[in-house]
């Protein structure tokens, strides 16, 4: 509902999981069909029509419509031509976008050590730049010459702020599930400053106030000259509905095309590291006040990015949830389970099922969030390989984790 209007939308999937129709009050607005392999071979939608997509035996997209594409040796988008125009795409020797020369422009991108978007130029010209908090979390954008124009304040979500603080006045960022921003409100007066709408798959198809803050579909950092949306380690295209570049980890990111865009369905899931896809689990636990800095799944995956009730273990049988306690102990919740821990701060652990509640798991938790660095452990000594990571993991983070050990019923700090 907004300004009194209700709309209601429907969504269709194939039997695949892929998002293959939307209806708005009844009428549908946005079809798609796609190939044994998750690529779109034809799309209609309001704002581009009927389109369909061609694809080589690497599933790139060769034409889609009146685009034509080329690819480096890598798998890269090169070049994307439309009407006689093209568009050329630079990356450096890590995957990262670094440039894309426009008609008529040329964007190119800072890049930090770890891999994050901290600055763009237009033309030569430094003209925004970002600060961050952990690996993916922009605190502050800049001007060109390096002054803080905007904070960010985070709450119910992490991969997108919840206020934002500009030329003296606070606004209150208003986001669907997947991160989202749909509104943009003074907080002083209520008055609404931007308004954006999407379709399923994230093409902005209104925006009252482009550029007034940089967060778009999904939470990613969206640029309004390349219509791009950066995701951590890629790049986003929603006009096709997939990334520019294959996945950097392969197939260990759970999908059988290295381009696809979280499965074909944009609705239900979302990718804020640009590796895998995220889903909400759905059961009883949310709104944990540790959520935004404490999860623990079996791949080692930082979580802190995902908003709140969101795990990328499609099984969730084996992710949990740990919360700090207002006295400092721990809370432990086993995700669509029942079971329930208490880390007390002496270092004991009790349940509502007494000792020993989860016999399968021990996990090293670090006093604040390790990046890419959290683990769950079988209850057994870690083997050299799994001890050599940890320790790899600990001394880039600087801190002194602490073992929680269900096994043992204990709560101990690793030397």
């Amino acid at each position: 509902t907004s300004e009194g209007v209700t709309t209601t939308l429907e969504y269709r999937y194939d039997l695949a999981g892929r998002l293959v129709e939307v209806k708005q009050d009844g009428v549908v607005t946005e079809s798609y069909e796609y190939d044994a392999n998750g690529n779109r071979v034809q799309a209609l939608t309001s704002s581009q029509g009927m389109v369909t997509g061609n694809y080589d035996d690497q599933d790139r997209l060769i034409e889609y419509g009146e685009n034509i594409y080329t690819y480096t040796a890598n798998g890269e988008l090169l070049t994307k031509t439309s009407y006689g125009q093209t568009t050329t795409y630079h990356y450096d020797v890590l995957g990262n976008l670094r440039g894309v020369e426009l008609p008529g422009k040329i964007i190119e991108y800072v890049i930090d050590g770890r891999h994050r978007r901290v600055g763009k130029k237009v033309n030569g010209a430094l003209v925004q730049g970002f600060l961050y908090q952990g690996s993916l979390k922009p605190v502050a954008e800049l001007d060109g010459n390096g002054n803080v124009v905007a904070r960010f304040v985070y709450g119910s979500k992490g991969n997108v702020p919840d206020y934002l603080v500009k030329e003296g006045k606070t606004y209150r960022i208003i986001s669907d599930q997947l991160g989202s921003p749909r509104w943009v409100v003074d907080d002083s007066d209520g008055s609404v400053v931007q308004r954006l709408e999407y379709d399923a798959f994230g093409n902005v198809t209104g925006d009252t106030n482009p550029n007034f803050q940089p967060f778009g579909f999904a939470g990613g950092l969206y640029d309004v000259d390349t219509q791009l949306v950066r995701f951590g380690a890629r790049d986003y295209d929603a006009e096709v509905g997939r990334w520019t570049s294959k996945d950097p980890i392969g197939f260990a990111g759970g999908d059988a095309n290295l381009f696809g865009y979280v499965l074909g369905n944009p609705v239900n899931f979302i990718d804020p590291l640009g590796l895998f896809d995220a889903g909400k689990w759905g059961g009883e636990v949310t709104n944990h006040s540790g959520h935004d800095l404490l999860i623990w799944n079996w791949d080692r995956r930082d979580l802190s990015i995902l908003p709140d009730g969101y795990t990328t273990d499609r099984s969730q049988d084996s992710d949990f949830v740990i919360d700090v306690n207002p006295d400092g102990s721990l809370k432990i919740t086993k995700i669509r389970q029942t079971t329930r821990a208490i880390v007390e701060a002496d270092g004991t652990i009790s349940t509502q099922f007494g000792k020993n509640p989860i016999p399968d798991f021990m996990a090293i938790l670090a006093e604040e969030a390790v990046p890419l660095g959290d683990y769950f452990l079988p209850p057994r000594p870690p083997t050299p390989e799994e001890r050599h990571q940890m320790d790899k993991d600990i001394k880039r983070a600087g801190v002194r984790p602490r073992l929680l050990d269900f096994v043992e019923n204990r709560c101990m700090t690793m030397k």
